[in-house]
């Protein structure tokens, strides 16, 4: 996955999960409860990883570009959309001096209940 397209997933994600719990609350469908299933939380972190990365259900990882050449050439190699646009090498250099990488991610499986058939809800 792209790094800008990350940045966007996350957003949407965010973004959808915040209207939906606006507009639904539990207690508006109570007779759905029991048959929609459940989430099934994992562990974020891979294996052999820090578990300094691991903050409760989620794996964050903050790494400045400044102090890490490896990320920085990574970046300059495959560049995404919004760093093409800054110009040459050079540029994107400079400007990735200034900034840092922050990967947010949790790890989940949703199994329906055998009896869940599906429904529709109009959150607009």
């Amino acid at each position: 996955m792209q790094h800008d397209q990350a940045i966007t997933d996350i957003i949407f994600r965010s973004n959808l999960l915040h209207h939906f719990q606006r507009k639904c609350q539990a207690a508006d469908f109570p007779y759905l409860k029991p048959k929609l299933g459940k989430l099934i939380q994992y562990s974020p972190l891979d294996e052999g990883e820090s578990k300094n990365l691991r903050k409760g259900i989620f794996y964050f990882n903050i790494q400045s570009f400044s102090e890490n050449p490896e990320l920085m050439d990574s970046f300059i190699k495959k560049p995404p959309k919004w760093l093409q646009k800054i110009g040459d090498e050079q540029k994107q250099r400079e400007h990735l001096q200034e900034k840092a990488l922050i990967q947010i991610f949790e790890r989940f499986e949703y199994v329906k209940d055998s009896g869940f058939q599906g429904y529709s809800l109009n959150l607009g």
